[in-house]
């Protein structure tokens, strides 16, 4: 089998799940939004209630608003994914917020994430919101406030051919939007440059600026790879 059709594999497999209990109160899992064969992949935290009922990951309000940055950008092909694949209880995201201390929903889910970045093998990751850093790149370490990653290049040691960057969540950015602040314009307009940037690792060009390093985590027993 080829990459595209392990990948759907996996996908019905995921649509399958019932490793939790929120399999019993979801309407639809949500595996992905995208092209699967893109080299950019956008990594959230959880399924709000457009995506559970739509099983597409990233729409909605805010889902338009990423649309409308993505286009800007110039990004034809990107593939969103989410650390849990079901909507929970109230959209509260299970666990401590910003550090490593997960839930069993979370433990039980993050396998699902791993296997799907196995087989997509990007060579971007955009990190959408703070649990999503907090499950990813800094998973048995202390992730730092997510306003101290947004737009840095950030490498890992479990996986470092991979560029890293971080962007709020699109739901905080239209908050901002309904306050008329001024910061809506400047953070849509530094998510572009993100957007662009991750843009041209694809095409092969050099960024400028330098890389945040997470540090190695010595004791691997919590820690999963993507690949």
């Amino acid at each position: 089998m080829g990459q595209i059709e392990d990948y759907e594999e996996l996908s019905e497999k995921i649509r399958d799940c019932t490793k939790c209990g929120l399999c019993a109160t979801r309407h639809l899992v949500v595996v992905d939004r995208g092209d699967p064969s893109t080299e950019i992949v956008f990594i959230g935290d959880a399924p709000g209630a457009s995506e559970d009922a739509t099983g597409q990951a990233l729409v909605g309000k805010a889902g338009a608003l990423f649309d409308r940055l993505i286009n800007e950008a110039g990004v034809e092909k990107f593939l969103v994914l989410n650390v849990l694949k079901c909507k929970t209880p109230r959209n509260k995201f299970p666990g401590d917020e910003g550090s490593y201390h997960p839930a069993d929903i979370v433990e039980e889910c993050l396998p699902w994430l791993d296997q799907q970045l196995a087989l997509i093998k990007p060579k971007v990751i955009i990190l959408v919101g703070g649990n999503a850093a907090a499950h990813t790149i800094y998973r048995g370490r202390v992730a730092p406030r997510v306003r101290d990653i947004i737009g840095k290049r950030m490498r890992s040691p479990d996986y470092p051919e991979v560029e890293v960057f971080g962007i709020y969540h699109m739901s905080y950015i239209l908050r901002l939007k309904r306050m008329n602040l001024q910061d809506f314009d400047d953070l849509c307009a530094e998510v572009v440059g993100i957007f662009r940037s991750a843009q041209r690792v694809i095409n092969g060009e050099p960024l400028d600026g330098p890389v945040s390093h997470v540090s190695r985590l010595e004791d691997r027993g919590e820690q999963l790879t993507f690949f």
